[in-house]
Protein backbone atom coordinates (compact mmCIF):
# COMPACT_ATOMS: atom_id res chain seq x y z
CA UNK A 1 0.00 0.00 0.00
CA UNK A 2 2.69 2.56 0.70
CA UNK A 3 4.34 2.09 -2.44
CA UNK A 4 0.82 2.48 -4.13
CA UNK A 5 0.60 5.70 -2.30
CA UNK A 6 4.01 6.91 -3.31
CA UNK A 7 2.72 5.90 -6.94
CA UNK A 8 -0.04 7.92 -6.33
CA UNK A 9 1.94 11.29 -4.92
CA UNK A 10 4.23 10.88 -8.42
CA UNK A 11 1.62 10.96 -10.77
CA UNK A 12 -0.39 13.45 -9.25
CA UNK A 13 3.02 15.81 -8.47
CA UNK A 14 4.07 15.43 -12.05
CA UNK A 15 0.94 15.32 -14.28
CA UNK A 16 0.90 19.34 -14.15
CA UNK A 17 4.95 19.68 -14.87
CA UNK A 18 5.44 22.75 -16.87
CA UNK A 19 7.53 25.79 -16.62
CA UNK A 20 5.96 28.89 -15.45
CA UNK A 21 7.24 32.34 -15.83
CA UNK A 22 10.86 33.41 -14.41
CA UNK A 23 11.06 33.25 -11.17
CA UNK A 24 12.91 36.42 -9.62
CA UNK A 25 16.01 35.74 -8.88
CA UNK A 26 18.23 36.70 -5.85
CA UNK A 27 20.65 39.17 -5.83
CA UNK A 28 23.90 37.98 -6.89
CA UNK A 29 25.94 40.48 -4.68
CA UNK A 30 24.08 38.88 -1.93
CA UNK A 31 23.51 35.42 -3.42
CA UNK A 32 25.41 32.90 -5.68
CA UNK A 33 22.21 32.83 -8.62
CA UNK A 34 20.98 29.20 -9.12
CA UNK A 35 21.26 27.25 -12.43
CA UNK A 36 17.45 26.31 -11.84
CA UNK A 37 14.24 26.51 -9.32
CA UNK A 38 12.03 24.41 -8.59
CA UNK A 39 8.69 24.63 -6.60
CA UNK A 40 5.77 22.67 -5.89
CA UNK A 41 2.29 24.60 -5.35
CA UNK A 42 1.23 24.84 -1.65
CA UNK A 43 1.14 21.77 0.11
CA UNK A 44 -2.21 21.45 1.57
CA UNK A 45 -3.12 22.18 -3.06
CA UNK A 46 -1.07 19.50 -3.94
CA UNK A 47 -2.21 17.34 -0.89
CA UNK A 48 -6.22 17.83 -1.99
CA UNK A 49 -5.39 16.98 -5.24
CA UNK A 50 -3.43 13.63 -4.61
CA UNK A 51 -6.42 12.52 -2.60
CA UNK A 52 -8.33 13.48 -5.44
CA UNK A 53 -6.43 11.05 -7.78
CA UNK A 54 -6.47 8.74 -5.27
CA UNK A 55 -10.28 7.72 -4.59
CA UNK A 56 -10.82 7.87 -8.15
CA UNK A 57 -8.75 5.18 -8.60
CA UNK A 58 -8.62 3.63 -4.91
CA UNK A 59 -12.44 4.85 -3.38
CA UNK A 60 -12.11 6.40 0.16
CA UNK A 61 -10.28 3.77 1.62
CA UNK A 62 -7.32 5.00 -0.23
CA UNK A 63 -7.85 8.24 0.51
CA UNK A 64 -7.86 7.31 4.42
CA UNK A 65 -4.89 5.23 3.91
CA UNK A 66 -2.97 8.75 2.56
CA UNK A 67 -4.33 10.77 5.68
CA UNK A 68 -3.28 8.10 7.83
CA UNK A 69 -0.06 7.98 6.67
CA UNK A 70 0.51 11.94 6.44
CA UNK A 71 -0.77 12.41 9.83
CA UNK A 72 1.78 9.48 11.13
CA UNK A 73 4.30 10.18 9.40
CA UNK A 74 4.43 13.90 9.45
CA UNK A 75 2.35 14.79 12.38
CA UNK A 76 2.03 18.67 12.75
CA UNK A 77 5.24 19.23 11.34
CA UNK A 78 4.36 19.55 7.56
CA UNK A 79 2.94 23.81 6.97
CA UNK A 80 0.74 22.78 4.10
CA UNK A 81 0.17 26.09 3.36
CA UNK A 82 3.28 26.59 1.98
CA UNK A 83 5.46 25.00 -0.66
CA UNK A 84 8.23 23.03 -0.60
CA UNK A 85 10.98 24.49 -3.24
CA UNK A 86 14.48 24.08 -4.01
CA UNK A 87 17.39 25.03 -6.28
CA UNK A 88 20.73 23.46 -7.80
CA UNK A 89 24.25 24.78 -9.04
CA UNK A 90 25.48 23.03 -11.80
CA UNK A 91 29.32 23.16 -11.67
CA UNK A 92 32.09 22.71 -14.27
CA UNK A 93 32.73 19.65 -12.94
CA UNK A 94 29.45 17.34 -13.10
CA UNK A 95 30.52 15.53 -9.56
CA UNK A 96 30.60 18.79 -7.85
CA UNK A 97 26.90 19.94 -8.65
CA UNK A 98 24.88 20.32 -5.47
CA UNK A 99 21.06 21.20 -4.76
CA UNK A 100 19.52 22.69 -1.81
CA UNK A 101 15.89 21.67 -0.83
CA UNK A 102 13.82 23.96 1.22
CA UNK A 103 10.97 22.61 3.48
CA UNK A 104 8.15 24.54 5.23
CA UNK A 105 7.97 22.68 8.97
CA UNK A 106 6.36 24.53 12.15
CA UNK A 107 9.36 24.00 14.31
CA UNK A 108 12.72 22.76 14.48
CA UNK A 109 11.95 19.82 17.15
CA UNK A 110 9.08 18.49 15.40
CA UNK A 111 11.02 18.56 12.05
CA UNK A 112 14.08 16.62 13.83
CA UNK A 113 11.48 13.84 14.93
CA UNK A 114 10.50 13.79 11.31
CA UNK A 115 14.55 12.96 9.99
CA UNK A 116 14.82 10.69 12.31
CA UNK A 117 11.67 8.78 11.47
CA UNK A 118 13.45 8.71 7.96
CA UNK A 119 16.14 6.58 9.44
CA UNK A 120 18.15 9.73 9.82
CA UNK A 121 21.50 10.21 11.75
CA UNK A 122 21.37 13.65 13.01
CA UNK A 123 24.12 15.44 14.70
CA UNK A 124 24.50 18.73 15.14
CA UNK A 125 27.34 20.74 13.70
CA UNK A 126 29.18 22.84 16.48
CA UNK A 127 29.27 26.42 16.69
CA UNK A 128 26.06 26.86 14.03
CA UNK A 129 22.94 27.10 15.53
CA UNK A 130 19.85 25.17 13.72
CA UNK A 131 22.97 23.21 11.61
CA UNK A 132 22.97 19.65 11.38
CA UNK A 133 24.78 17.22 9.46
CA UNK A 134 22.68 13.54 8.37
CA UNK A 135 23.52 10.22 7.96
CA UNK A 136 21.15 8.05 6.09
CA UNK A 137 21.05 4.15 7.24
CA UNK A 138 23.34 3.81 4.56
CA UNK A 139 26.58 4.30 5.71
CA UNK A 140 27.97 4.00 1.99
CA UNK A 141 25.76 7.20 0.93
CA UNK A 142 27.71 8.50 -1.75
CA UNK A 143 26.75 12.65 -0.89
CA UNK A 144 27.00 14.81 1.89
CA UNK A 145 23.45 15.99 3.56
CA UNK A 146 23.37 18.41 5.55
CA UNK A 147 20.49 20.55 7.22
CA UNK A 148 19.77 24.11 8.30
CA UNK A 149 16.90 25.67 10.17
CA UNK A 150 15.53 29.38 9.30
CA UNK A 151 12.92 31.57 9.96
CA UNK A 152 12.89 30.74 13.30
CA UNK A 153 12.49 27.01 12.73
CA UNK A 154 9.69 27.32 10.27
CA UNK A 155 12.03 26.46 7.04
CA UNK A 156 14.25 23.75 6.54
CA UNK A 157 16.98 23.43 4.02
CA UNK A 158 18.83 20.80 3.05
CA UNK A 159 22.09 20.77 1.16
CA UNK A 160 22.79 17.51 -1.48
CA UNK A 161 26.47 16.71 -2.36
CA UNK A 162 27.32 20.58 -1.02
CA UNK A 163 29.54 21.94 1.71
CA UNK A 164 27.99 23.05 4.81
CA UNK A 165 29.08 26.91 4.06
CA UNK A 166 26.01 26.65 1.14
CA UNK A 167 23.88 26.76 4.21
CA UNK A 168 25.49 29.81 5.77
CA UNK A 169 22.53 32.41 6.53
CA UNK A 170 24.13 34.74 4.11
CA UNK A 171 23.66 32.18 1.12
CA UNK A 172 20.72 30.75 1.75
CA UNK A 173 17.49 31.78 -0.65
CA UNK A 174 14.58 33.13 0.38
CA UNK A 175 11.68 31.10 -0.56
CA UNK A 176 9.96 34.27 -2.32
CA UNK A 177 13.02 34.14 -4.55
CA UNK A 178 11.87 31.06 -5.16
CA UNK A 179 8.23 30.36 -5.82
CA UNK A 180 6.29 31.99 -8.79
CA UNK A 181 3.23 32.88 -7.02
CA UNK A 182 1.45 32.98 -10.42
CA UNK A 183 2.10 29.42 -11.11
CA UNK A 184 -0.73 27.06 -11.61
CA UNK A 185 1.11 23.69 -12.34
CA UNK A 186 1.64 21.13 -9.75
CA UNK A 187 5.17 21.39 -10.43
CA UNK A 188 7.34 24.45 -11.97
CA UNK A 189 10.60 24.41 -13.02
CA UNK A 190 12.76 27.46 -14.23
CA UNK A 191 16.07 26.58 -15.83
CA UNK A 192 18.51 29.85 -16.74
CA UNK A 193 21.10 28.08 -19.89
CA UNK A 194 23.04 31.37 -19.48
CA UNK A 195 24.45 29.99 -16.16
CA UNK A 196 25.16 26.33 -17.15
CA UNK A 197 29.08 26.05 -17.43
CA UNK A 198 30.76 26.17 -20.76
CA UNK A 199 32.21 22.86 -20.19
CA UNK A 200 28.73 21.16 -19.79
Amino acid sequence: MVSRIRWLVAVAGFAGFASAAPVPVPDPAKYEPPTATVHTLPGKTLLADVKAVAKLLGGDELTKDIDETWAGFFGKTAAPARPVAGYLYLRENAEQSCGVLVIPTTTEKDALVVLEKMDLRVKAEPGKAGRYKLQPPDDGFPVPLFAQFADGGKLLYISINAKPDVLDKDKLIPVAKLVDPKATQHVTVTAYPDRVPNAL
